[in-house]
């Protein structure tokens, strides 16, 4: 049963700014969604929608998990699909916040079952855990030298995987 559900905004500022094509980012903006049980075990998630690349803004977001989550709170044995169900069909614009309730309601259900989220989602869709999925390094630079010399420097650093930015002009 759950408890508490607590909201918290945060930014989170990158290194470097990253250039897109629909302008400069130099911060992660989002809120964490904090699902807390009985046994005061919580459940994680996060909503960070990129404006301009998103279905809905960050204040969408905030909204849609504000008014959700004290209904939540009244259900006391909604299913996570339940859950998942009532929440698109009330907010269907809200992907960010969507997600960010999927995946604290798994975070909070893999933790009653003391295991880690992939192995609840196996035992969930009966599979087996796959290989961990290796974080990746964005390398993006208008010089390609720079980029070489960035991917060698991820490379170093153990990223065997890179995402490279390409096609955004200088002006």
């Amino acid at each position: 049963m759950l408890i508490k559900a607590r909201l918290t905004s945060f930014s989170l500022p990158l290194v470097r700014p990253v250039q897109t094509g629909k302008g400069t980012l130099h911060d992660r903006q989002g809120v964490l969604v904090e699902l807390e049980d009985s046994d005061h075990l919580t459940g994680y998630g996060e909503a960070t929608p990129i404006y301009g690349f998103h279905m809905e803004s960050l204040r969408q977001a905030c909204d849609a998990l504000g008014r959700f989550l004290p209904a939540l709170l009244q259900k006391k044995n909604w299913s996570i699909e339940e859950i998942l169900e009532r929440f698109q069909s009330d907010f269907p614009a809200a992907p960010s916040a969507l997600s960010a309730i999927d995946t604290a309601l798994c975070d909070l259900a893999a933790k009653q079952q003391g295991c880690s989220v992939a192995t609840f989602l196996a035992r969930k869709f009966q599979t087996r855990v796959s290989n961990p999925v290796r974080v990746n390094a964005l390398v993006h630079s208008q010089d390609i030298e720079k980029i070489a010399r960035e991917a060698e420097d991820r490379y170093s650093e153990g990223f065997r995987t890179f995402k490279i930015k390409v096609g955004v002009q200088s002006t």
